[in-house]
């Protein structure tokens, strides 16, 4: 994966259109919409797919300086999980590996789509980690 080079700011504004955008598509189709389905309808033509369909986890490692993806670039995640976990916060809770919002939408059964739209506005939604 190239790097892409986006702010801080720039990742976190692509994060909640990302999400709003499953959200809404969701809703609209009433369907589940993926991650991969938004890159496939929204991707600029000069614009790459971020590390594992994620802005976030591509900021991550371009600021970790390791572009493969590991659990040590999670510390520089600029979403707020609303995590206790160490590493993955998307998809735990804490360290016991409870489920966090990301891993329940993703294992939204497919056809559950009005939860699956209620999780990804959450994700949208979710705050920003402090530096």
């Amino acid at each position: 994966m190239k790097s892409q080079n986006l702010t801080r700011e720039q990742v976190i504004t692509k994060h909640r259109q990302m999400w709003n955008w499953i959200a809404d598509e969701t809703i609209k189709r009433k369907r589940k919409i993926t991650k991969q389905e938004y890159f496939n309808e929204n991707l600029g033509e000069n614009e790459e797919q971020p590390l594992v369909n994620c802005y976030a986890c591509q900021y991550s490692a371009e600021q970790s300086g390791i572009i493969l993806f590991s659990d040590n670039i999670c510390q520089f995640c600029p979403i707020d999980w609303n995590s206790n976990a160490h590493c993955l916060m998307c998809l735990y809770s804490d360290d016991s590996c409870s489920d966090n919002v990301f891993t329940l939408w993703q294992y939204t059964i497919i056809g559950n789509w009005e939860k699956a739209a209620e999780l990804a506005r959450q994700i949208a939604e979710l705050p920003e980690r402090k530096e």
